[in-house]
């Protein structure tokens, strides 16, 4: 059975997606300035705090494949994956 793609329905679903993901990055970038020092007080990842905001960041929008390419792609002090 073939489905019709409506121009209007596209044009929605791509609206809310971009809304979504540009509401996740801005989120993501308010908990970093807010609780950024606090992420690598005491522990090895202070210099790693932005790596691991756009990390989880880039998991909430596009899942576990964006979190793993993020990881792999930066280098962590302290590794969060084994591969």
């Amino acid at each position: 059975m073939a489905v019709a793609c409506n121009s209007a329905f596209s044009f929605l679903f791509l609206f809310y997606l971009l809304q979504g993901a540009l509401g996740t990055m801005l989120g993501a970038l308010a908990g970093y300035a807010f609780f950024g020092s606090a992420l690598g007080s005491g522990l090895a990842l202070s210099s790693d705090a932005p790596k691991l905001a756009a990390a989880l960041c880039a998991k909430n929008i596009g899942g576990g494949v964006n979190f793993v390419a993020v990881i792999t792609r930066f280098d962590f002090a302290c590794v969060p994956i084994q591969e």
